[in-house]
């Protein structure tokens, strides 16, 4: 049996998936209706919100799509992924979120550059070089 969140995380794949087919957004009737069943379970789930925004801009509802995606970076601004699709929204809709690409560089939170370095490899956001993988061997 699984958790109200974890309910919620299932939909949200599931409107992920049909959301996204090929790369391409599209609309989809049900993902509506899913979107809405997990935020019942979890409002303030980020996966949730991210994938709502996803979806919104999909079926033309940038002012929603906006929000949804500020809500998901303001609740786990340490998602790389969050922040990344934000900062490109907000290059594909300037007039919505921001006026030029300098204001994508300004998404909340971590830098987007520091927190993929640090979710790829934690050593490497302090700014020292990491360890040299121990199966690696000198030619």
């Amino acid at each position: 049996h699984l958790s109200p969140s974890n309910r919620a995380r299932v939909l949200a794949e599931k409107a992920m998936v049909v959301s996204l087919t090929r790369g391409e957004l599209r609309k989809h009737p049900e993902v509506s209706k899913w979107l809405d069943q997990g935020f019942e379970l979890a409002p303030d789930l980020p996966e949730l919100l991210y994938v709502a925004g996803i979806a919104d801009e999909g079926a033309g509802s940038i002012e929603a799509a906006l929000d949804s995606l500020e809500a998901a970076n303001d609740i786990a601004p340490e998602r790389p992924e969050i922040a990344l699709r934000l900062a490109v929204f907000l290059v594909k809709h300037p007039q919505k979120g921001g006026n030029s690409l300098g204001e994508a560089r300004q998404v909340r939170g971590p830098s987007l550059t520091q927190a993929i370095t640090a979710r790829a490899n934690p050593t490497l956001g302090n700014g020292q070089r990491p360890a040299p993988d121990p199966r690696m061997r000198d030619a």
